[in-house]
């Protein structure tokens, strides 16, 4: 949450904000009102009243056949996990099937992230089956020719000078000129007057000014494309504050189209002679959208990696040993990877909303791995050994915390708000992708390239 809240996007700057108050929130209960109530209920059970009703005193007994204790102090879950799945993953043509399954998925993953795409379209927020996203769509199919529209604006630029007339020219040539920049569009004040003149070069600010004015002329359509110093007088001799000549991007649909479209045009005016303090340069008000759509890639690499450099920090010190931390960090890389990878399959793209969800996934893929890692350190005998305690130690916790998770996120399943439906979708990757890797993968890998458990391990787990 701290590098998240360094980005630039202001929704995930937010989001980190947020949920960095809530976590110290969670913490500061756990350890005051948490712990006392956790007390209380230990004394209940200790005479062995009931959980809701605890007037009344019940039997020692399991609630059910699922927690019912072994002899060896392990109910049947327990069992299940760390005899049953442990005891398959223990076979060496198990291990290397494992092995093989989860490279042919991280192979998919590679795929999927080198065809991930950029895309932040605002009509994704717009619930399904709204007339409001139906007007749109029937707007940019029948009535939308032209992309977003554009302008070429000057500032202290004398314009009625040789020079400044002569930038003005060239600006508006490269204007038009542009690859994305649909040219019937462009309405250009400059050689309409020099059209209407018959010449190029300098002119008065009197025979603009008459030329703007004066009504039926052809420049009165760019009377509100020239803004005056003082329009009180008949002949404004005072100057020009600045100009504006319009246009339109050619139409496009893809987040990376319009990017490369707005670097475009401003590369064109910057490359016009003269122009080198930028007195001609260029905006949209779409343009504020697709500043947000350029810095996407930058910044979710940025905050991944950071996140991923924090992990690696935590994990380290959770672990110790190098072979460990980098058996675990391997797992995490390749949840990470098959996320991104596989939310392409399932239509989702780079925005705002998906790189929060990244971050968040991020965070819960650790616990899957580095609570199965951590057991398996804690264990001292053989590499399978060492595998069945730590599934059967940790498994069950890690499974639960991955069920109670789903739970809580299956309700937005059926949802059409576009941000609900992809907070399922990367949550319900994180959760599968997380518990194949941890509880399957890891031990695994663990098991072939074992790192040596804790010195005093008894010592230690005190």
């Amino acid at each position: 949450m701290c590098t998240g809240s360094n980005t630039t996007l202001p929704a995930l700057r937010n989001f980190c904000f947020y949920a960095a108050f809530g976590i110290l929130f969670i913490f500061a209960f756990m350890v005051t009102w948490f712990v006392a109530f956790l007390v209380l209920d230990e004394r209940r059970r200790t005479r062995s009243q009931g959980d809701i009703i605890c007037c009344f005193v019940t039997k020692k007994e399991a609630c059910c056949a699922c927690c019912a204790p072994r002899a060896d102090k392990r109910g049947r879950m327990e069992k299940a996990f760390g005899e049953g799945l442990g005891g398959a993953l223990s076979k060496p043509m198990v291990k290397g099937f494992v092995c093989v399954f989860f490279a042919a998925i991280a192979v998919g993953g590679f795929i999927g992230c080198s065809q991930l795409e950029i895309d932040a379209d605002v009509n994704d927020f717009i619930p399904a089956g709204s007339y409001v996203k139906d007007w749109f769509t029937d707007t940019n199919e029948y009535f939308a020719k032209l992309g977003d529209s554009i302008a070429v604006y000057s500032r202290d630029v004398d314009v009625h000078t040789a020079d400044g007339a002569a930038l003005m020219l060239a600006a508006s040539t490269a204007f038009k000129a542009d690859p994305y920049v649909a040219e019937p569009s462009v309405s250009s004040w400059i050689e309409s007057f020099n059209t209407h003149r018959g010449a190029t070069g300098a002119f008065t600010l009197t025979d603009l000014y008459s030329w703007t004015t004066t009504v039926g002329s052809s420049g009165q359509p760019f009377k509100g494309d020239i803004v005056w110093k003082n329009e009180t007088n008949d002949v404004p001799n005072e100057g020009i504050v600045s100009t504006r000549m319009r246009g339109n991007h050619v139409k496009s649909y893809k987040s990376d189209d319009k990017v490369k479209s707005m670097d475009s045009l401003r590369s064109s005016l910057d490359a016009v002679p003269g122009n080198g303090a930028g007195n001609v340069f260029a905006f949209s008000d779409s343009w504020l959208s697709y500043e947000q759509y350029k810095s996407i890639a930058e910044e979710a690499t940025r905050n991944i990696a950071s996140t991923m450099a924090g992990m690696v920090v935590i994990i380290a010190i959770l672990l110790i040993s190098p072979k460990a931390v980098l058996i675990v960090c391997l797992c995490l890389c390749l949840i990470i990877i098959n996320i991104m990878g596989y939310m392409h399959f399932w239509g989702q793209t780079l925005d705002s909303v998906t790189i929060i969800m990244l971050i968040i996934a991020l965070g819960l893929s650790v616990d899957y791995s580095a609570h199965i890692g951590r057991a398996f350190m804690e264990h001292t005998g053989t590499p399978n050994e060492r595998l069945r305690n730590s599934l059967g130690d940790m498994g069950v916790a890690v499974f639960n915390g991955a069920i109670s998770t789903f739970l809580a996120v299956i309700v937005l399943s059926g949802s059409e708000s576009y941000v609900f439906i992809t907070f399922f979708r990367q949550l319900f990757l994180c959760i599968v992708f997380g518990l194949g890797h941890g509880l399957i993968l890891l031990p695994v890998l663990m098991s072939m390239f074992p790192p040596k458990p804790f010195a005093n391990n008894n010592a230690h787990l005190q």
